[in-house]
C-alpha cells in the first residue's frame, strides 16, 4: 500500500465499544475533509436530527468549542 498524507484522505470510520449493561459506552467515529462526504454528513447531522437524538456542537468550555469540531449526538 502506498503512503498516504493525512490530507488525501477521504473518509476513516471507526467503532468502539467498552463496558457492561448500564455502563457500557459506544462510540462511533468519522475522521474526513470539510468538504468532502464526511463535512456533508457532519451538516447533514447537525441540520436534521431524527425523532429521539439531539445533535449539537461539543464545546471545551462555553463559548470554547472543540477543535476540529465535534458533533454529539445521543442514542436514544
Amino acid at each position: 500500500m502506498p503512503d498516504i498524507a493525512p490530507y488525501d484522505i477521504t473518509m476513516e470510520v471507526g467503532e468502539g465499544f467498552a463496558g457492561e449493561g448500564a455502563n457500557a459506552a459506544h462510540i462511533n467515529t468519522l475522521l474526513g475533509r470539510r468538504n468532502g462526504p464526511v463535512g456533508t454528513a457532519f451538516a447533514t447531522a447537525l441540520a436534521t436530527p431524527s425523532p429521539g437524538h439531539v445533535p449539537f456542537l461539543a464545546v471545551w468550555a462555553p463559548n470554547v468549542p472543540l477543535q476540529p469540531p465535534t458533533l454529539f449526538v445521543n442514542k436514544a
